[in-house]
């Protein structure tokens, strides 16, 4: 009889979502309690990015970081406006 192995679970990997805006998917991430953070990459790039920042920030902070459109796993046409202000106030950080 062979025994399962059991590997830990990243709490940070469970928090995937996504959210449709505006003829657009956008995943995000959330981790953490507390005051929200918001963190956006730069171009070229994805919320993977800030993955150390996220594990060290969630102790404190609710921690939301996205994908902007047209980048990582967000489809739609990149624009300036990255959707920030939406996402953040969709899960509750009303303060941005």
């Amino acid at each position: 009889m062979s025994q399962s192995v059991q590997h830990p679970v990243d709490p940070l990997a469970l928090a995937e979502r996504y959210f449709e805006i505006g003829g657009a998917r956008l995943r995000f991430k959330e981790s953490g309690g507390g005051p929200a953070v918001v963190l956006v990459h730069g171009w070229a790039l994805d919320l993977d990015v800030w993955e150390l920042q996220a594990r060290s920030l969630s102790a404190a902070y609710r921690v939301i970081r996205m994908d902007r459109r047209g980048y990582g796993l967000s489809r739609g046409r990149p624009s300036r406006v990255c959707g920030v202000y939406r996402v953040s106030r969709r899960q509750g950080a009303h303060r941005v």
